[in-house]
C-alpha cells in the first residue's frame, strides 16, 4: 500500500470517517490487510459475509440446490472450482490454473474435497476456473446464483441476490449510515454494482472503461497516489 494511502486513511480517521474493507477475497484471505491497518469493519466474498471486529453482521451462502446440480457438470467436463468457506478454501480437483500470486500464497495446492462433503458445506463463494464464454452455461445448472467476474482467470459465482451493494446496505443499517454519505473505490468488474449504488463511487486509474463509466469520478492508479488524489480532489 502506497504511503499516500495511508496518509489518507489516518487523516480521515482523524475526520471521523469509518473505513471499510470492500474485496471480492473470502474472510480467511485478509491477514495482510487486517496487519497493515486498522479498519473499522469487512465486506468480503462480494459482500457475502461482512463482519467488523465485535460481529458478523451479515452473511449470505450459496443454495445448496445449486452447489447439487453444478458438480456432475465441473467434475465431467474437469473444471476446478475453488469452494469457499468462511473458515477455508478447497476444490473440486487439483487446480493448476491459479495465478502467479495464488500459487505463490498456496504452493502445496487447496485441499481437495469429496462430493459428498462439498454438497453439505455453508458455501459463501465460488471461483470457477472457466472461460468467460462458458460462465452462460455454468448458470445455467446455478439459477440462484450471478456471476462477478473481474479476472479472465476465473469467475466469483455469488448469490443472485447478492453483492458488494447489498453488503454495503447492511454494513450501513448497522451503523446508522446514509448511502449519500459513503464512498467507494474500486477497479474491477464485481466493483460496478457497488460504484453505481454509492453517493459517490470511485474508479481507480487501472479500471476498464465499463468500470469507469460506472463511477462518478476517474482517478490516478493506486500506485500514482490514486485515493489520496481522489479524496482531495472531493473535499
Amino acid at each position: 500500500m502506497p504511503s499516500s494511502t495511508f496518509e489518507a486513511l489516518k487523516k480521515l480517521r482523524k475526520n471521523g470517517i469509518r473505513l471499510f474493507v470492500a474485496t471480492g477475497r473470502p474472510p480467511n484471505n485478509l491477514k495482510v490487510i487486517q496487519d497493515c491497518f486498522e479498519f473499522d469493519g469487512f465486506l468480503t466474498s462480494n459482500g457475502q459475509y461482512c463482519f467488523n471486529h465485535e460481529v458478523v453482521i451479515h452473511e449470505k451462502y450459496i443454495e445448496r440446490e445449486d452447489i447439487r446440480n453444478l458438480l456432475p457438470y465441473i467434475n465431467k467436463n474437469q473444471i476446478p472450482v475453488l469452494f469457499v468457506e468462511i473458515n477455508g478454501n478447497y476444490s473440486n480437483i487439483q487446480n493448476y490454473c491459479l495465478d502467479e500470486a495464488a500459487r505463490s500464497l498456496n504452493k502445496e495446492g487447496y485441499p481437495i474435497k469429496a462430493v459428498n462433503e462439498i454438497i453439505e458445506s455453508k458455501i459463501i463463494q465460488l471461483m470457477a476456473y472457466i472461460d468467460e464464454t462458458k460462465d452462460s452455461e455454468r448458470l445455467s445448472y446455478m439459477p440462484n446464483c450471478k456471476s462477478a467476474r473481474w479476472t479472465s482467470l476465473f469467475a466469483d459465482i455469488i448469490p443472485i441476490d447478492g453483492g458488494e451493494n447489498k453488503g454495503i446496505d447492511q454494513m450501513i443499517k448497522h451503523y446508522q449510515i446514509n448511502l449519500g454519505e459513503v464512498m467507494a473505490f474500486g477497479d474491477g468488474n464485481n466493483d460496478i454494482d457497488m460504484l453505481k449504488h454509492v453517493g459517490v463511487g470511485v474508479a481507480m486509474g487501472n479500471a476498464n472503461d465499463l468500470v469507469k463509466a460506472a463511477s462518478d469520478f476517474v482517478t490516478d492508479t493506486i500506485n500514482d497516489d490514486g485515493i489520496f488524489k481522489a479524496l482531495k480532489n472531493l473535499n
